[in-house]
C-alpha cells in the first residue's frame, strides 16, 4: 500500500507550514500572481497586517533560515524591505512594523540610491 509518508518529509513540513492556518493560506493565496495580475489591470494592491506578516514571515523562513527580525542587521532588514516592497508593494508602514524598524528610518532607507 502507497501511504503519503512514503513521500512526505514531515520535518520539513513542520518547519514549513507549522500550522495549519498556514498550510491553508499557502494553498489558497498566491500573493504574487494577485500583484502581478493587479499591476496588470492597474490596480492598487492591498494586504491586511495579518498578510503582510504572513509574506514577512515566509520570506525570512525562506531566505533568512527563520531568523526573527531582530536578529537581522539593519542593512539585511533595508535590503529585505526593499526586495518586499517591489515583490509586493507593501507600504513603508507595514514593513516598518513587520521588520522591526522605525517608520521614518525606513522610509528615508527605501528612498536611498543603496536600497533600490
Amino acid at each position: 500500500m502507497v501511504l503519503p509518508q512514503s513521500f512526505v518529509d514531515w520535518k520539513v513540513f513542520y518547519k514549513v507550514f507549522p500550522t495549519a492556518r498556514q498550510y491553508q493560506t499557502a494553498l489558497v493565496k498566491d500573493f504574487e500572481g494577485y500583484v502581478m495580475v493587479a499591476d496588470q489591470l492597474g490596480e492598487d494592491v492591498r494586504f491586511t497586517q495579518e498578510e503582510t506578516e504572513w509574506i514577512i514571515e515566509q520570506t525570512l523562513c525562506n531566505d533568512y533560515q527563520g531568523v526573527s527580525p531582530g536578529k537581522l542587521t539593519t542593512d539585511e532588514r533595508f535590503r529585505l524591505a526593499a526586495t518586499l516592497q517591489k515583490k509586493y508593494r507593501l507600504t513603508v508602514e507595514q514593513l516598518a512594523e513587520g521588520l522591526c524598524l522605525p517608520v521614518r528610518t525606513l522610509a528615508q532607507a527605501l528612498r536611498s540610491k543603496q536600497y533600490r
